[in-house]
């Protein structure tokens, strides 16, 4: 499906991924069987989901299909997504570990003591 892919490549770049369902009316077991997907793929790569703005049709749709707390976080609307995505991002990044260098301890003393 289109949107699957489309929602595969956005997960393979970004760690916190909001999808707004303000403008989602209905929402059938396929289109959640997707979504569901899409968050599996999500988890293993180590994005957050956040759902948004559900109406509860949509909402019941979603968890029914795997689409709940604690796999995927639900907000109100965009701002406390927006929220949540920072919360998120400050929480979970970690730094960069820096390498360890092969040179020798000789010069690796040198290098520190100049």
């Amino acid at each position: 499906s289109t949107v699957g892919t489309v929602l595969d490549r956005i997960a393979d770049k970004h760690k916190v991924f909001i999808l707004d369902f303000s403008e989602v009316a209905l929402l059938d077991s396929t289109a959640a069987n997707v979504i569901e997907g899409a968050l599996r793929k999500a988890e293993r790569a180590g994005v957050r989901l956040i759902v948004c703005e559900t109406r509860p049709q949509v909402l019941h749709m979603l968890k029914s299909h795997g689409v709940k707390p604690p796999r995927a976080q639900f907000a109100a609307d965009m701002t406390a997504a927006r929220d949540i995505a920072v919360s998120c991002w400050t929480t979970e990044i970690q730094p960069i570990p820096r390498p360890i260098s092969a040179a020798p301890a000789s010069q690796l003393h040198r290098n520190v003591t100049r």
